[in-house]
């Protein structure tokens, strides 16, 4: 990594000599590792299963959104930052995308969507398709938290389920562990981060280990340090929530009670 120092006068040589030696150190910090075969072939069966998908469909918005998040997780595998930390973040976006597009028409924008099985939110955008949204998650694990506390639910699982899926998502950033988002978001290259959406899940990982609705203290140690401190690039934008209403919509060709996804706007 080349370092360019900025005209430094004699008194600041010093200064700009120690600068320039952290962002070396920066530089050589090690990167994740690489996929394994066996998660190479995880992720090849299932981008692979998702263009089969996707050439079935009909020409539209649908198509036309699966084959964005397609896109999204084929290039970062093709720029080297598919590790084995992002990879189950991946493999469910890619996954649920497969599932909801077929059998549902574009929701409004910022409309949430819960598949049965986990809680985890993903979030409609644009062109991007449905993306796993961190601070939406952990806002939800808040509001969560806030319920268990007022009825005095000590085991709060719907905190914990929401968490113990989240952790299974965190990713690994140079030297900490963080959420990341997968997606283009106005001019933000993905992965990118939210230091918003990190101090929302440290909070909500403090609660829930305070009121005991973890089992380990572990849960903590594996939280994220703040990349408020990096210094910011444009990969790294803050998203705004999306408005939303109280009103609930039913999937395309299915009830809330039996299908596979229910939407919240």
């Amino acid at each position: 990594m080349r370092v360019r120092t900025r005209c430094c006068r004699r008194r600041a040589r010093r200064r700009c000599r120690v600068q320039a030696r952290g962002l070396k150190a920066t530089a050589s910090v090690a990167v994740a590792s690489p996929l394994t075969a066996t998660e190479r072939a995880e992720f090849d069966a299932a981008l692979k299963s998702a263009r089969t998908v996707r050439d079935g469909m009909p020409a539209g918005v649908a198509r036309d959104e699966l084959s964005g998040v397609i896109a999204n997780a084929a290039t970062l595998d093709a720029s080297g930052q598919l590790t084995s930390s992002r990879l189950a973040a991946t493999l469910m976006t890619v996954r649920r995308n497969k599932q909801f597009w077929p059998l549902n028409p574009a929701p409004a924008v910022g409309t949430r969507v819960v598949f049965t099985g986990s809680p985890v939110y993903l979030e409609y955008y644009r062109s991007e398709g449905l993306q796993i949204q961190p601070l939406a998650n952990f806002g939800k694990a808040n509001a969560a938290w806030g319920a268990c506390k007022a009825d005095g639910n000590a085991t709060c699982s719907k905190l914990r389920d929401l968490l113990d899926a989240m952790l299974e998502l965190a990713s690994q950033r140079g030297t900490f562990s963080t959420w990341e988002y997968y997606f283009d978001f106005e001019g933000g290259v993905p992965p990118w981060t939210s230091g918003m959406s990190q101090a929302t899940g440290l909070q909500a990982l403090s609660r829930a280990y305070n009121s005991r609705a973890t089992c380990a203290i572990a849960t903590l140690r594996r939280a994220p340090a703040r990349p408020s401190r990096q210094r910011r690039r444009s990969g790294s934008p803050c998203p705004r929530p999306a408005a939303r209403t109280s009103s609930s919509c039913t999937p395309t060709r299915r009830s809330c009670s039996s299908s596979t996804a229910c939407c919240r706007r």
